[in-house]
């Protein structure tokens, strides 16, 4: 298996392969205690489908979608909230690139 997890959150190719991957993360995110998920994402072309991937497989958790801000937008809005941040970016990395960063 590839090794997705970077040195800040999961960086991939967004490409078919991926997207099972994706919806294995946003299943995964129905275990943690927080009861609201807020998603921002950058302005990449796969960005938006990603946050649909992820929030298609949330049951009972309020989800706030943001839509484009920076990454520090969602780190301070998830601490004002006390819930759990979800930034789809991949920072500096190329444009075929994209990644999740947690808060």
């Amino acid at each position: 298996m590839k090794n997705y997890f970077g040195t800040d959150g999961i960086r991939f190719i967004y490409q078919q392969e991926t997207k099972n991957l994706i919806k294995k993360i946003g299943y995964a995110l129905n275990s943690c205690k927080a009861k609201t998920i807020i998603f921002g994402h950058d302005t990449r072309n796969s960005s938006q489908e990603i946050v649909s991937l992820m929030a298609n497989e949330l049951q009972k958790k309020n989800i706030k979608y943001v839509g484009i801000c920076s990454t520090p937008c969602i780190g301070f809005l998830s601490q004002k909230h006390n819930c759990l941040g979800v930034m789809i970016t991949a920072s500096h990395n190329p444009s075929e690139f994209n990644g999740i960063k947690f808060f």
